[in-house]
């Protein structure tokens, strides 16, 4: 897939199946297009990201003051242009649910953006940043009980 298909891609929050993410689905036509707009014209900063933070950080001073555009639909779309890049993160970036997963392991999330791979259970250091980032957001609820204990 070529950076060009790739932002057109991500900016209108497609899964594989070409249907909008249901990470995605109050993101109104509107600000999409906003994204997407911006995202054509980052097209040469975006291939000169070398790591997938220098990626991520450029969309956020972009794209992150677009009404409607928030922390997950930043995450992803640097997710979905890295994986064109081959950038992937290295560390877990926390929006609403990994924060939920983060705190349930035990990890201080207040005023953090990110957390390392290694404040996690060592059990869980084999995942990559991109897999332990689905597993927080995915089970935050029964990380939540078996800290409990239940």
């Amino acid at each position: 897939m070529s950076l060009s298909d790739a932002i057109e891609h991500a900016a209108a929050a497609h899964n594989e199946e070409l249907k909008r993410h249901p990470h995605q689905t109050r993101v109104t036509r509107t600000t999409i297009r906003a994204a997407t707009i911006i995202l054509r014209r980052l097209q040469f900063e975006i291939q000169a990201c070398s790591d997938f933070d220098a990626l991520h950080t450029l969309f956020e001073k972009e794209l992150g003051s677009v009404k409607g555009i928030g922390e997950m639909y930043i995450y992803d779309c640097a997710q979905r242009i890295g994986w064109a890049l081959r950038r992937h993160p290295s560390r877990i970036y926390l929006h609403r649910g990994t924060r939920d997963g983060a705190k349930a392991v035990g990890i201080e999330v207040q005023g953090r953006n990110t957390i390392e791979v290694d404040e996690l259970p060592e059990d869980l250091r084999v995942l990559t940043a991109s897999e332990l980032e689905d597993l927080l957001c995915i089970f935050k609820d029964e990380l939540k009980i078996v800290r409990r204990g239940r």
